[in-house]
């Protein structure tokens, strides 16, 4: 029996805590106009190259709440998965941080 939880324990994938990668304040977002702006956020850019670095993660975007930044947050969840992230691998938490902007991380 002890085996067999070991060896379940081994199998399963270790869940990391999420990193918080930065924040996109409402200036920089603003100035989206395709995939190119995109990623040349740096926030988006290092995100990203973690996400790759590790695929079972999430990316997590957290925002303080109300519309304009619930707006803004879809948005920026449509063009990850735009450029090519799964839908399931980006989560948005709504109400989440008290700064305005958009909070990025990446982990579980």
């Amino acid at each position: 029996m002890l085996v067999l939880l070991l060896a379940c324990a081994m199998a399963s994938p270790v869940a990391r805590a999420a990193d918080r990668i930065g924040t996109i304040p409402q200036s920089a977002w603003s100035q989206v106009h395709g995939a190119r702006d995109v990623l040349a956020i740096p926030v988006l850019s290092q995100a990203v190259a973690e996400w790759t670095r590790h695929p079972r993660d999430h990316i997590l975007i957290e925002y303080s709440g109300g519309r304009p930044e619930a707006g803004r947050a879809s948005g920026l969840r449509d063009w990850l998965i735009a450029l090519g992230v799964p839908g399931p691998a980006v989560q948005v938490l709504p109400g989440a941080g008290g700064a305005p902007g958009l909070a990025v991380s990446v982990g579980f």
